[in-house]
């Protein structure tokens, strides 16, 4: 049987090449919408992480969440909550949209540095590395001059809008005009009391509460994923039930001499679940090179080699039985007509 997939796969080479890169364009495909939903489903953890780590969030009663729809309150509201103040914004960097996040960094261990420094004095910026700064780099908030003193990495919210840290008080001068309001404090303790006007967000409350205005975009690229899959079975059910179409004299020869049903059978799915095994292997390796080129960040997970791989074998095989039934329909006296 492997005798004859093997020589099968020989005398078609050009036609199952072809046929393996048509499939595995369709899968680079489904590897890039699923890093999509993948990187839309965890950036609000890792932005959430990136600026408070792991403590809670003390916010004012109303707010959302500090990334959807903040509202500075003033500072003297939080003094009877221990931590340590952050002021949350959106703003804009050298006509760049940003998001910019203002506290105090002497004991920070986030957000974590790829390189250089926490900003320590006015005008100091920390940046995510998407934004394609360089430490060193001077930046304009408006008209207030900083300078790129670090990077980090998966600080982003909102489908791609990079995250700045800077140093509280310059942050309040720049967005507030100096005036003494925060956003929250953050703290590791969860206050038995809090005022009225204040409430508690845990980082998963946060991060669930950044999510939600992605829940359209979400929802866009699985349907696209659901049509991709779709193609992709149409696809493999097309090319196996042309293949036992076009072998249906080799089957009838074969059966002729004693070839059994099953065997035949058996060969033509391999055959199918072969290929689709190729396809997956190449697209897997286009979507590398592909993925860098798209302008959100695309975190394809390590599942999707499984899901996607298992799901097309399964494609495979439940297309391969029309091709089974054709090599069951094909009588040994076609090998003579």
């Amino acid at each position: 049987m492997f005798l004859l997939i093997l020589r099968d796969l020989q005398y078609r080479r050009w036609i199952v090449g072809l046929t393996i890169l048509l499939m595995a364009i369709v899968m680079t495909l489904l590897f890039i919408m699923s890093g999509l939903v993948n990187q839309f489903n965890t950036e609000p953890g890792l932005a959430t992480q990136r600026a408070g780590g792991d403590r809670n969030w003390i916010v004012a009663q109303g707010t959302g969440g500090p990334f959807t729809s903040p509202r500075p309150i003033d500072a003297e509201m939080f003094t009877s909550v221990p931590g340590d103040d952050v002021l949350v914004t959106m703003g804009s960097l050298d006509g760049l949209r940003v998001s910019i996040v203002g506290r105090n960094y002497d004991r920070a261990t986030e957000p974590v540095l790829t390189t250089g420094t926490y900003p320590l004095q006015p005008g100091d910026i920390v940046i995510d590395e998407s934004a394609g700064y360089q430490v060193g780099d001077p930046v304009l908030f408006g008209r207030a001059p900083g300078r790129v003193v670090g990077l980090t990495s998966d600080a982003t919210v909102l489908a791609g809008v990079p995250i700045v840290f800077v140093e509280l008080g310059f942050h309040q001068d720049i967005a507030l005009g100096g005036r003494n309001l925060i956003l929250a404090r953050l703290t590791d303790q969860i206050p038995e009391r809090l005022p009225p006007e204040l409430k508690l967000m845990t980082p998963d409350e946060v991060a669930e509460d950044t999510l939600l205005p992605l829940d359209g975009a979400i929802a866009s690229v699985t349907l696209v994923q659901v049509l991709l899959w779709l193609i992709t079975i149409i696809i493999i059910a097309a090319i196996i039930y042309i293949s036992a179409l076009e072998r249906t004299r080799d089957f009838a020869v074969l059966k002729a001499v004693g070839g059994k049903n099953r065997d035949l059978g058996l060969s033509l799915l391999v055959q199918g679940v072969v290929m689709t095994l190729l396809a997956v292997a190449v697209a897997g390796v286009l979507q590398m090179f592909l993925a860098p080129s798209f302008p959100l960040k695309v975190r394809v997970a390590s599942s999707a080699w499984f899901t996607i791989g298992a799901g097309a074998v399964a494609a495979a095989l439940a297309a391969g039985l029309a091709g089974v039934m054709k090599v069951r329909a094909t009588a040994p006296a076609e090998a003579f007509g």
